[in-house]
């Protein structure tokens, strides 16, 4: 039986792994564009490379020390990360953390707790609901070594965020056909990679046109 991506088709992928970006102004009208390329914001909460690093070292010392304290942390920082990305780009909308993905995700044994669906709604849009982004985001099955700190590029064509994407497909086809949403951005996150598509019910998941282009901000956390 073939997968919905194989039956529906799509270009190269939208692929963002988690690479050094090029510093840079941003646009907050861009991200959501559906035009000739896009550009992103990464939010940097580090005061300094330094900082970040000394984060790393901390964080494989837990590996070692208390691998169970370092699962809790990282699981916590999954799906808080995404959140506060939403948010960095979408400003102005309503995001929305609906909880676990509402169906099991095939080819993935995780549990519906290894995962989050993020909406992002534009307020006074009548258009379906006024959906504009969906973003699933999935904490893969741990390794034999335990929890890791996930490396840029690791989950990009593997067969997790794939079942991932065949998952998040069905579930907006299901959800066009009960006229619930139309043509949006689709988003899979998994560890500090994403996949950006965007969706219609005639085509699937494509690439969005032109390039992707990713710039950090300096953000504080509160």
């Amino acid at each position: 039986m073939k997968s919905f991506r194989k039956i529906l088709g799509r270009t190269n992928r939208g692929a963002a792994p988690a690479a050094t970006p090029t510093e840079g102004p941003h646009d907050s009208d861009t991200a959501a564009a559906q035009g000739e390329g896009r550009t992103f914001v990464s939010p940097d909460p580090w005061e300094s490379s330094a900082a970040l690093e000394a984060a790393k070292e901390h964080t494989r010392q837990l590996a070692t020390r208390n691998p169970d304290l370092l699962r809790m942390m990282m699981r916590a920082g999954a799906f808080e990360a995404p959140k506060a990305w939403l948010q960095a780009n979408y400003p102005g909308t309503e995001i929305i953390d609906t909880g676990p993905f509402p169906t099991p995700i095939k080819g993935l044994e995780i549990g519906p707790d290894d995962t989050r669906l993020y909406l992002v709604r534009q307020p006074q849009d009548a258009t379906k609901s006024g959906l504009r982004v969906v973003k699933l985001v999935v904490i893969p099955p741990e390794g034999d070594n335990g929890p890791t700190l996930p490396v840029a590029g690791g989950a990009l064509e593997t067969p997790e965020i794939k079942a991932a994407e065949d998952a998040l497909l069905e579930l907006l086809m299901k959800w066009h056909a009960e006229g619930k949403v139309g043509e949006c951005v689709a988003i899979i996150g998994m560890g500090v990679d994403m996949e950006i598509y965007d969706f219609s019910a005639e085509k699937g998941f494509v690439d969005p046109p032109g390039d992707l282009q990713f710039v950090t901000q300096k953000v504080r956390l509160d």
